[in-house]
């Protein structure tokens, strides 16, 4: 049976009503007394868009976790792009990682929680990276548990089916235009049925269990304990969860299962690892503290190719005294001399104090191949991030899309650290990248493809002015 758009508020005073008591005191009291660092293996630069004053890097040398683990009490998140890899390139990283950070906490007996993060749209190599973390941290027949539930981004979990929030009403995930992804699409919404066809039917449907929003909500952390301790090895659950509470409830009954010996490997959106490490909410990020130099102009570098990416960036027709760059596609990646003239003309309008926007040309190239899908894409976001290398330290960058942005900051600023202030926008991390950088200090905005209303852009350059 097609599963049906719902009516959000109708829906949302159907169900039963939220625990009463607070789970974060109780999650704050744990993370303290054990002093648990926490590392989130993300699979781009996206994880913290829930955070604030938390921990990224680029760099995952057993040196630089060693570091990190000694110096810095603050969860960790580590970008490993792999979202922009191949399926055997990201199960050799996360591995990698896995294998890193374990050696790390060992080397100066430290306690560690790592989790794994994921789309909330339910793009990525999910199960592959899942495996993969799980051997490194040697949880290998440990229970999986998938929570795509994201707050902020307006994606909720109800009855196992996965919605995207838009229009007041509930679009089941399946036909939201995420789905349609050229690299990692897919058609189902309930998500029993979207781990059998992203394992090409190797887990079935009625293989996989789930933690019922009435067990969280009459139950609380008590009954999702319970629930995460009857998972069988090897076994796949899903958490339902509308509200930050709903996941604060499921952290907490995930830290009583652990302290009860029972561990699972988890893969999650954004919510779960603010529930997890006790972080609530915050305030956003006032563009005053941020002391942005104002003899310069701003950058907005747009790779991202989603409906709603080309909606906002038409949205910036409107916006005075930007300057409007198209990159083509194939001058780029053939290094056409005419890309010099476009750096030179970039350079002029920063030291001008004209903020910039450059976007690669919205024709979408695509094959029939995934992999080739994915390979064209990554060296799309190498050769413009490669190009901007030459483009003079401007006011702030803003990168929209994952893949963009961590090219961008890994490429064209060289940052292999940086501290995640908090949003700018709900849903829109902003970073400061560390003095390792090209450009120590700097505003980074890395902007989700998949983030914000139409006028998103505009109104944050309207922020940032």
């Amino acid at each position: 049976m097609a599963v049906q758009r719902l009516a959000l508020d109708g829906t949302l005073a159907s169900l039963h009503p939220e625990w009463p008591e607070d789970p974060l005191p109780d999650i704050r009291n744990h993370v303290r007394e054990q002093r648990e660092k926490i590392i989130v293996v993300d699979d781009d630069p996206m994880g913290v868009q829930a955070s604030f004053n938390v921990t990224v890097l680029m760099d995952w040398s057993l040196d630089t976790l060693v570091d990190d683990f000694r110096f810095n009490t603050r969860p960790t998140f580590i970008v490993a792009n792999t979202r922009g890899m191949s399926t055997t390139a990201a199960k050799r990283t996360v591995g990698e990682i896995a294998h890193n950070v374990t050696n790390a906490a060992r080397m100066i007996d430290h306690p560690l929680v790592i989790i794994g993060r994921g789309d909330s749209t339910l793009r990525g190599h999910y199960f592959e990276e899942a495996k993969s973390l799980a051997a490194g941290i040697n949880l290998k027949n440990a229970p999986l548990v998938l929570s795509p539930f994201f707050f902020e981004g307006g994606r909720v979990t109800i009855d196992d089916i996965h919605y995207v929030i838009e229009n007041n009403q509930l679009i089941p995930a399946g036909q939201s235009e995420f789905a349609k992804d050229a690299t990692f699409g897919y058609s189902k919404s309930r998500l029993h049925e979207w781990v059998g066809e992203k394992t090409l039917g190797v887990i079935k449907p009625d293989e996989v269990c789930s933690i019922s929003l009435d067990t969280i909500r009459k139950g609380g952390p008590s009954a999702v304990t319970e629930a995460l301790c009857s998972l069988q090895p090897n076994s796949i659950c899903i958490t339902n969860a509308v509200t930050m509470r709903d996941i604060q409830v499921v952290a907490l009954g995930s830290i009583r299962a652990e302290e009860r010996g029972r561990h699972a490997v988890w893969k999650t959106a954004a919510s779960f690892i603010n529930a997890r490490a006790g972080i609530g909410s915050a305030e956003l990020i006032q563009p005053a503290t941020l002391n942005l130099p104002q003899d310069r102009g701003g950058l907005i570098v747009v790779g991202s190719h989603t409906s709603r990416t080309n909606r906002q960036l038409k949205g910036l027709s409107n916006v005075r005294e930007l300057s409007r760059v198209e990159i083509d596609v194939d001058k780029l990646l053939s290094n056409d001399q005419e890309l010099l003239n476009v750096i030179r003309s970039i350079n002029r309008n920063l030291r001008a104090g004209v903020d910039t926007a450059i976007f690669t040309s919205r024709r979408l190239i695509a094959s029939d191949s995934k992999e080739n899908n994915l390979l064209l894409s990554a060296q799309i976001s190498e050769k413009l991030a490669l190009m901007l290398q030459k483009v003079c330290r401007p006011k702030y960058v803003i990168a929209k899309g994952g893949m963009t942005s961590y090219d961008i900051a890994t490429k064209s600023l060289h940052a292999r650290r940086a501290l995640a202030l908090g949003q700018i926008l709900p849903g829109i991390p902003i970073w400061q990248l560390d003095t390792e950088s090209s450009a120590p200090g700097m505003t980074f905005i890395p902007f989700p493809g998949n983030q914000g209303t139409d006028t998103a852009l505009s109104d944050l350059l309207t922020i940032l002015k």
